[in-house]
C-alpha cells in the first residue's frame, strides 16, 4: 500500500480526484438516446402524421421504451 494520501496521488499524476471516483456508464447518452427516439418517431409520423404526443408515447412504450409526453412534445418540435 502506498504512503500517499488519494489527494496526493491524483496531484501527481495530474487527474482531478473525482475522476478516481466516477462511475463508468454503458448506457447511451441522453443525446444518442434522444436521437434513435427522434428517428422512431420521424418512421411513425410519416405512416401516421396525425398522431399527437399522447398517441407518440403510447407507440414508443409499445416498443419498450419509457418515455413521458413531455419529453415526446419536446422531441417532436425539432
Amino acid at each position: 500500500m502506498s504512503d500517499l494520501s488519494v489527494v496526493q496521488q491524483c496531484r501527481l499524476a495530474g487527474v482531478p480526484r473525482s475522476t478516481l471516483y466516477a462511475r463508468r456508464c454503458s448506457e447511451p447518452t441522453g443525446a444518442e438516446e434522444d436521437l434513435h427516439i427522434c428517428q422512431l418517431l420521424d418512421e411513425s409520423y410519416t405512416c401516421y402524421p396525425y398522431y399527437g404526443s399522447r398517441r407518440m408515447v403510447a407507440y414508443l412504450r409499445q416498443k419498450g421504451y419509457e418515455i413521458n409526453r413531455k419529453r415526446v412534445q419536446r422531441l417532436m418540435r425539432h
